[in-house]
């Protein structure tokens, strides 16, 4: 914001030299330590011993030893302004403007000594400047140079600040800089070289008059650095800094790096290179500079001023209406102005204090004062918030300032003319795709369609991408960017296509932003995403800890994930699923509920150093779709990593030194692992007694089954390697023919419902196996039975199941039993076997039947099992059993099957569970031998019945009915429920139910045993949050 007036001519000069003095006189004795200095032409400066030095001690962070230098001369117009100290900061909070004359004035130049930058690893400094020919910044300079120098100059007195000398300045100087001006409105930009004496232009960037440029300087701090490269963060970007160098931007390009300061070399090792810097415009230069945001004039017209009425509060006042505009500053009294098109005029667009709720807009016609000169529209400014709305295919024409608490609301496709915005003012956008035409603002908002940058924006306050309801999509293209904060509300979209990244803010939940350029992009680190498209071929690259809550999409492209960490809590998707990039110091985070999608990984970067799956519910998994190495530590809390389809998918450590680390709950109920080939790096002397077992989280997509092994409690693994493991559900076939006898019990039997495998390179040693049974089927209830179950192995499946070692008795129960075996040395397929006897030897078989399949399907509300035998033994039939999913099963018999009971023939059964209300089930069947022993067989998965997507009351049954009959309904939300039955006349009779129902099925009872036969009707009325539903039907009473 420029707070200045306009001083266009020589005698306002005088004006404003007069009045800086009269202000220094009222703060005489305010006590700061402020010295001002005013260089006169010829480059004379004077002591300012005479002068008041407390001008701004009414602001309270003011630095000692602040320059300010003014040309002046009797026929120049050169002049400098300043309304704050923020030149002690330049770029914060700082407003001055700077004119070299064009007269005889030598040089007009403005500086600071003893700058005192933020931050301790390297000197910083940011500001805005606006390059321009007149004092309006609206008009091109032909001629002119202004000079930047910033240096090590220690007090006023010093040449660097006081001399109008250029080559002293370049002797003082580390930076210097040269913007020279074009006739074409373009400036030509150039820096000094200290070593070659000379200026070089800097090119690769283009300069325009009358716009507006952030400029960053980052420099070193110490000469003497032991480091010869020094790393930092710009806006959340690395950058890096060699030797004694700066490095320059301008609206986040990197323009100009390894400025020469070599000058310094014989300074103290301590100095500061960033502790005075000078503006510099010679003599005869026309060319006007506007520091930070003094982009414009603000003293507009003053012949004619008109202002809006004051109107009522929470009214609309049209301003398209001559009579809704008077003289009188205050809204009340004055005059109507006779027409729009008057000379010299401003229109003054105000909220008056006290007025709440007043909105301007345009509703009989277009808002003109193109019919008048030199005239102008002032939005805001009054110290309340007036609100301007254009409406669609309204027009306002005529040079608009938006002004303090000014906010302009565009809905039209005819855009207004906007000459300048200031601090805390705002234009919203919701006019479609209709592209933006100015590009500087404070606050922006584009609530509709898809905007397309056509130059570059600066944004002094915040933008603020969709208003939460249409699709609003802001395109930032290559070649164009964007200086200031953007925030992303729902349905909110910021696509990103060039390499300069803008400063994102809060991105609220369905918000999205695109990376889409062309080379690599950097992320801005520090992050929560919501939903992150990757639509770059040449890849984006994390810049620190990200984090994604929505959808991370890969149009095309891939994420380098780098030294940073990644956390995902939303899905993923892309014609392969994510495709990330990892490398030994990469951390992935997947938290969150539900199935995440597919994660791949490139080649030469499927590596992290630690993964962490936390994917709460029952559906909660990640599926792999390429090989991965966690170097240091894998975390399984919650979830499925379904990896089954990569021959080699996950393996933990990177060599026998580093085996890396297994963080997972080997108590309880087991609720995340591997569905897939799970490797782990062995080294020696490990698994040395049970505390320190070897575990493998596997099982399948439905159900665990892991292991683990324990080795030698003093010794541990005898040399070190790498084992391997998974599990599979299925019959892994047998080709014994004969029992096998482990000391004296004799398995004829195996599972044919899973088994494992383990495989080891380089790893040797006696171990235990312990394999989990969880939910497995087929285990007898009576744990004496499950106590004979026994680990037999097999080399591969081309060879007889054998036994290896000692049994040694399982524990647990019949939903998590763990079988054991001591004194295994080698590695093959293991599985479990038992005896088919009676209870005379041994107890019976656990596996008296052999299960090939059970499945589910629905239908409605009827849930239909069926199974499938390979061949069946003393079999006299099945109950099925329902639970209700929870944490403790509950198993109530539903039905009954009869068993067809045919030795090596394979049988098909089908059971329906009819008129489920809503919920999860879970099924297992109850095999019963004839002479009364059984065996439970679980469905693995649970079957879920849906609450309805609507109301609904059905037909009672039966009907006709005689006496008594059952009204059935179904409510899609909690609801209150009340059902009335009323006799044919309309006269109610009964009221069946009147209570709070959860959403589901739900059925009455109705007895109309005192009644007389006849027609009769019952009502459903059902009062949710969204409203109230009612239904009637008939039904008949016959006796």
């Amino acid at each position: 914001m420029n707070i200045f007036k306009k001083y266009g001519k020589s005698k306002y000069i005088v004006t404003a030299f007069t009045a800086l003095f009269v202000l220094l006189f009222l703060y005489h004795n305010s006590g700061a330590q402020v010295l001002y200095n005013f260089g006169q032409a010829g480059g004379a400066v004077t002591s300012g011993t005479g002068i008041n030095p407390v001008f701004f001690n009414r602001f309270p962070t003011v630095p000692t030893n602040i320059s300010f230098f003014y040309g002046f001369s009797s026929n120049a117009n050169g002049i400098l302004k300043a309304s704050s100290p923020g030149l002690s900061r330049l770029g914060d909070s700082t407003e001055a403007q700077a004119c070299a004359g064009n007269g005889a004035v030598q040089f007009v130049k403005f500086g600071v000594n003893s700058y005192s930058p933020q931050g301790t690893l390297f000197s910083n400094m940011k500001f805005d400047v606006v390059f321009a020919g007149d004092s309006n910044a609206l008009s091109n300079s032909s001629t002119g140079v202004w000079y930047f120098f910033i240096g090590d100059g220690n007090a006023t007195s010093t040449q660097f600040m006081s001399n109008d000398t250029i080559s002293k300045k370049l002797n003082e100087a580390g930076v210097s800089l040269r913007w020279t001006f074009q006739p074409d409105g373009t400036l030509s930009f150039a820096r000094y070289d200290n070593v070659t004496l000379g200026w070089i232009d800097v090119t690769g960037f283009t300069w325009q008059q009358k716009k507006k440029y952030t400029i960053e300087i980052y420099a070193n701090t110490n000469k003497n650095t032991t480091n010869s490269t020094v790393i930092f963060t710009r806006q959340g970007i690395p950058d890096t800094l060699i030797g004694k160098t700066m490095s320059i931007y301008v609206n986040n390009t990197h323009i100009c790096q390894d400025v020469n300061i070599s000058q310094y070399d014989n300074q103290s090792p301590n100095f500061k290179k960033m502790n005075s810097y000078c503006w510099y415009g010679e003599g005869s230069n026309n060319a006007w500079i506007f520091v930070d945001n003094a982009a414009a004039a603000d003293n507009p017209p003053t012949s004619f001023a008109y202002y809006t009425k004051r109107p009522a509060d929470g009214t609309t006042l049209d301003i398209s209406d001559i009579n809704n505009w008077t003289t009188s500053s205050n809204g009340t009294g004055g005059s109507v102005p006779s027409s729009f098109a008057v000379n010299n005029s401003t229109w003054f667009i105000r909220n008056y204090t006290g007025s709440s709720g007043v909105t301007f807009t345009l509703s009989q016609q277009d808002f003109n004062i193109l019919g008048s000169s030199n005239s102008q529209i002032e939005l805001g400014d009054s110290g309340q918030t007036a609100v301007f709305r254009i409406p669609m295919g309204k027009g306002c024409y005529g040079d608009i300032d938006i002004r303090r608490y000014g906010d302009l609301i565009i809905e039209s496709t005819i855009l207004p003319y906007i000459r300048m915005t200031e601090t805390n003012s705002m234009v919203e956008y919701n006019n479609g795709d209709e592209n933006m035409t100015y590009p500087l603002y404070y606050n922006l908002k584009i609530h509709s369609g898809t905007k397309t940058l056509t130059t570059d924006y600066i944004i002094d306050g915040t933008a603020t991408i969709g208003n939460g309801t249409g699709f609003t999509d802001l395109i930032i293209p290559s070649g164009r960017a964007i200086t200031g904060r953007l925030d992303a509300n729902n349905n909110g979209k910021v696509t990103i296509r060039d390499s300069r990244h803008p400063l994102l803010g809060t991105l609220s939940a369905g918000s999205t932003v695109e990376y889409g350029g062309a080379s690599q992009q950097n992320l801005q680190a520090g992050l929560a995403y919501h939903n992150l498209q990757i639509n770059n071929s040449a890849g984006v690259k994390l810049s620190g800890n990200t984090l994604v809550n929505g959808t991370l999409s890969f149009i095309s492209g891939f994420m380098i994930i780098d030294t940073n960490a990644l956390t995902l809590n939303g899905t993923v998707s892309g014609a392969s699923g994510a495709s990330l990039t990892g490398s030994n110091k990469s951390r992935l985070y997947i938290n969150g509920a539900g199935a995440l999608g597919t994660l791949s990984f490139t080649p030469g970067g499927r590596i992290l150093k630690h993964l962490s799956l936390d994917r709460t519910n029952s559906s909660g998994s990640v599926t792999l779709g390429s090989y991965l190495n966690i170097t240091d530590t894998l975390t399984l809390k919650n979830g499925i990593i379904n990896s089954s389809t990569i021959a080699d998918s996950i393996t933990l450590g990177s060599s026998i030194f580093s085996p890396g680390y297994l963080n997972f709950n080997q108590t309880g109920n087991y609720t995340s692992w591997i569905n897939g080939k799970l490797q782990r790096f062995i080294s020696q002397g490990a698994g040395n007694g049970s505390a320190n077992s070897i575990v493998f989280p596997v099982g399948s997509i439905t159900q665990w089954g892991g292991m683990k092994l324990i080795y030698s409690a003093s010794n541990g693994t005898t040399n070190g390697g790498t084992i391997s493991s998974f599990f599979t559900v299925g019959d892994p076939g047998k080709i014994n023919t004969s029992p096998i006898n482990d000391g004296g019990y004799i398995i004829d039997r195996y599972s044919a419902y899973a088994y494992w495998t383990l495989k080891n390179s380089g790893v040797s040693g006696i171990y235990e196996i312990n394999l989990d049974a969880y939910n497995f089927s087929g285990l007898s209830e009576e744990e004496i039975k499950r106590q004979n179950l026994r680990v037999i192995k097999r080399q591969n499946n081309l060879n007889p199941w054998i036994v290896e070692g000692s049994h040694s008795p399982g524990s647990g129960d019949i939903f998590k039993w763990t079988v054991k075996r001591t004194g295994l040395s080698s590695f093959s397929d293991f599985t479990l076997g038992s005896w088919s006897g009676d209870n005379s030897l041994n107890g019976n078989s656990p596996l008296p039947v052999i299960l090939h399949s059970i499945s589910s399907s629905l239908n409605g509300r009827n849930i239909l099992l069926n199974w499938v035998t390979l061949s069946e033994t003393n079999n006299e039939g099945f109950d099925v059993e329902r639970s209700v999913f929870g944490s403790i099963p509950e198993f109530k018999k539903v039905g009954h099957i009869k068993g067809k009971g045919n030795p090596g023939v394979r049988a098909s059964y089908t059971f329906e569970d009819a008129e489920l209300n809503s919920g999860k089930y879970r099924y297992r069947l109850k095999q019963i031998d004839f002479n009364g022993n059984c065996e439970y067989y679980d469905l693995k998965s649970t079957v879920e019945i849906s609450v309805p997507e609507k109301f609904g009351l059905n037909q009672n049954y039966p009907n006709p009915f005689n006496s008594s009959t059952k009204i059935e309904f179904s409510v899609p939300d909690d609801s209150r429920i009340k059902i009335v039955v009323y006799e044919i006349t309309g006269k109610e009779i009964k009221v069946v139910t009147d209570e709070v129902r959860k959403a589901g099925y739900h059925s009455a009872m109705l007895d109309l045993s005192g009644m007389s036969s006849g027609i009769y009707f019952y009502k459903l009325t059902a009062v949710y949050p969204g409203g109230v539903y009612t239904c009637v039907k008939k039904m008949m009473l016959v006796k």
